[in-house]
């Protein structure tokens, strides 16, 4: 089992308001997309060598606006994974994943 440790990843400029993924995400009020989130947690854990193998669930708390700074906390192994994103000391969304390790090839 391998053991994560605690890392944790910050965004200091948050998403750009001006961010394609924005578009229609909502009008008048935008808000950064849960997929977006995932993406950016998927290629933190991409820089170790892992990649998520499942949701098992994720619950969203507060939406988080553009240019807002962030983190993405990840925690536990690979069986059990905890995520959660925050916007200084508020929970925005969390998450329990299954990790796998990922084969890196240097091009």
């Amino acid at each position: 089992m391998l053991d994560l440790t605690q890392f944790r990843v910050d965004f200091e400029a948050g998403a750009p308001t001006d961010a394609p993924y924005l578009e229609g995400h909502f009008e008048g009020m935008p808000i950064v997309p849960g997929a977006v989130l995932l993406s950016l947690a998927a290629e933190a854990l991409a820089q170790r060598g892992l990649a998520i193998a499942k949701i098992s669930r994720m619950k969203f708390q507060q939406p988080l606006k553009p240019d807002t700074p962030f983190s993405i906390e990840i925690t536990g192994n690979l069986e059990g994974a905890r995520i959660s994103w925050h916007a200084t000391e508020t929970l925005i969304a969390r998450a329990q994943a299954v990790l796998r390790r990922e084969e890196r090839v240097d091009a």
